[in-house]
């Protein structure tokens, strides 16, 4: 496995002893797989990878003030399958096709600001939201990729 970390924490200006943010640390595991093959006119790679972060680093919306803050989301795993291919039929033609399966969700993320729809309907508690077990906004579940490409 690997282990890494993001920046460290900020520090408020009135307390440079209390830390803001907590630093983001990973343990990430990956395996994959590359062969070439036809003489170099096709290349496939298939990868399976899984990531686990603690304090993991967010930008959220706040919906109470309007504004973007970036926090801790407590813990975040992400694991997926990841597969490309390159055909090479033709002289300068390149063929690219790639698809992935991604599964991130917040293992836990207590106290996450509201959407502003919620905040406005007055449906999210005082403390934030739960997001724990929810999937990370903006991260679809499959992506699809076809490229036909002349040089």
């Amino acid at each position: 496995g690997l282990n890494n970390s993001n920046s460290g924490p900020f520090f408020s200006p009135a307390n440079n002893a209390n830390p803001i943010l907590n630093p983001e640390t990973v343990i990430s595991i990956e395996a994959g797989w590359k062969q070439i093959a036809f003489d170099g006119k096709l290349q496939t790679n298939l990868v399976a990878f899984w990531s686990e972060f603690t304090d993991f680093q967010t930008s959220a919306f706040d919906g109470a003030s309007n504004t973007f803050s970036l926090r801790n989301a407590g813990s975040l795993e992400i694991k997926g399958i990841e597969f490309d291919a390159v055909a090479r039929p033709w002289e300068g033609g390149s063929l690219i096709v790639g698809a992935a399966w991604i599964d991130s969700i917040f293992k836990e993320f207590e106290g996450a600001p509201c959407t502003a729809l919620q905040s406005a309907l007055r449906q999210c508690p005082v403390t934030g939201q739960d997001l724990s077990g929810r999937r990370v906004d903006g991260a679809p579940e499959w992506q699809l990729s076809f490229i036909g490409r002349q040089d």
